[in-house]
């Protein structure tokens, strides 16, 4: 049961409005996927150039990543986030989101999905809806490896081509 509040909880946020750039409207909706602890064991890292964010210390309190398959109101979303936390839970360093329609959970290399990718930076937040190219490999010790095999563009930001997340599945 714990484990569904916690997808119900992550969803939520996920799929609440994003804004753009000019918003005063904080964090809110923006994933905070260091806050599910339930997998705390397994290691998450990243590598997104563009950003110049990255994290490659397993249990590194500051950053973490995960992807998600669940069930929101009456559609199931896949999806997955990576923040860094440095500065304060209202103001991360970053905050990522990639989320759109699917089940189940894609696994495999070449997958061209049609999403919605928002990220917050510092006070500034960027929202797109674009299609982007991705590999995701199953791990076998509850992460996968996802790889951006185009840049992604949002707003301001880019994340380039090759960068990869390791996230925790939820």
């Amino acid at each position: 049961m714990k484990g569904k509040i916690y997808i119900v909880a992550l969803s939520a946020l996920l799929i609440t409005g994003c804004s753009d750039d000019s918003s005063s409207s904080g964090y809110f909706g923006y994933i905070i996927p260091g806050d599910f602890v339930a997998k705390a064991t397994t290691p998450t890292a990243y590598n997104l150039g563009g950003l110049g964010e990255t994290c490659a210390t397993a249990g590194n309190d500051h950053c973490s990543a995960v992807i998600f398959n669940t069930y929101v109101y009456s559609s199931y979303y896949a999806g997955f986030g990576a923040r860094d936390s440095h500065l304060s839970a209202a103001n991360p360093r970053f905050n990522l989101k990639v989320y759109w329609p699917e089940v189940p959970l894609p696994t495999g290399t070449g997958l061209s999905r049609t999403v919605i990718a928002t990220i917050q930076r510092g006070t500034s937040y960027y929202s797109t809806y674009t299609t982007i190219n991705i590999d995701i490999v199953d791990n076998g010790d509850g992460t996968d490896t996802i790889t951006f095999n185009n840049p992604l563009v949002i707003g301001a930001v880019t994340i380039n081509a090759g960068s990869t997340i390791r996230a925790r599945r939820y």
